[in-house]
């Protein structure tokens, strides 16, 4: 009798490149194996625990799969069958979108492009950030072909530190000039794995560090376990942080890695990218004139936090 953990490789495997929950993979495995799994059932008063419980081992199980079998560091976590390489994986992402789940339909994916929108609309909903798409087709070419490569981060934002400060307070730390601004960064992934992680984080690097806040974005992380691992070991050395982006519902992305908060803003590296590109001046001058007046430009930033309109 197969095991538990040849069951799902065979259920995998016979479902290529698409995504299943554990729960999924365990409600097949239950239907498929009513005669075995009857006694089990016998300890529970529904079939759905016994699902619950065959979807528990079958996470507590998941190092020992096949190597050809991924998982997602999305929450549930989602299993699939790839013999692509990495290289390919990433490649066919950045042109369809990621893999499928078994309800969506071929052409449903979201190309880097179409993701800064989404990116900004997270930002301003669960984070409360003014954020702006800075287009990197607008920069001086007075350097050559490539002289500005990896140069500017594809999304800025702006913190208001003092949104719900008294008054009173605000007037104060005006006054000692105190920082009511933070300054975030932002570079966008379709997706990450082993082979295009170094690249990805270093560019992020470059065009980001320079921020108190410094994050890499990415709707899909194939291979999650060594990216994890390599991401936290980056992150220690340069402060980096990665976000997972569910660009079908915002309200599920999250920060997987923190980023280290870096105490004052690299002006000599705003100075390059501003003189380069007239996204980043312009945003630099919004910046000033909000700590300036606390009133800003609506239609200047790609989306404002909701309680913009409340102020």
């Amino acid at each position: 009798m197969p095991s538990l953990i040849q069951k799902v490789e065979a259920f995998l495997q016979g479902h290529p490149e698409q995504r299943f929950t554990a729960k999924n993979i365990a409600k097949y495995i239950v239907e498929s194996s009513q005669e075995e799994y009857k006694k089990k059932a016998e300890q529970y008063k529904q079939t759905s625990d016994v699902v619950q419980q065959v979807a528990a081992e079958i996470g507590s199980s998941r190092k020992r799969l096949h190597e050809l079998i991924r998982s997602t560091e999305s929450r549930p976590r989602e299993y699939y069958w790839s013999d692509k390489s990495d290289e390919v994986l990433v490649d066919e992402a950045e042109v369809n979108g990621p893999i499928l789940s078994p309800n969506e339909s071929k052409g449903t994916g979201s190309k880097e492009s179409e993701l800064y929108t989404p990116v900004c609309e997270y930002l301003a909903d669960e984070h409360s950030l003014y954020s702006k798409r800075i287009d990197e087709k607008k920069s001086s070419k007075k350097k050559g072909e490539g002289g500005n490569h990896w140069l500017h981060p594809d999304v800025v934002a702006m913190e208001d530190l003092t949104h719900r400060w008294d008054k009173r307070v605000k007037d104060c730390v005006d006054a000692c000039k105190g920082k009511t601004v933070r300054l975030w960064s932002f570079e966008v992934k379709v997706a990450i794995s082993r082979s295009n992680i170094r690249d990805c984080y270093f560019q992020t690097v470059a065009n980001s560090a320079w921020a108190n806040f410094a994050y890499l974005v990415t709707v899909d992380i194939i291979g999650h376990e060594d990216i994890m691992e390599e991401v936290r070991l980056l992150n220690g050395l340069h402060g980096i942080g990665l976000i997972r982006l569910n660009s079908k519902d915002l309200a599920e992305s999250e920060i997987l890695i923190y980023a280290r908060e870096r105490l004052e803003v690299d002006w000599t590296t705003c100075n390059r990218f501003a003189l380069e590109n007239p996204d980043f001046m312009a945003f630099l001058q919004h910046v000033s004139g909000y700590v300036k007046t606390k009133i800003s430009d609506k239609s200047f930033w790609t989306k404002t936090p909701q309680h913009y309109d409340q102020d």
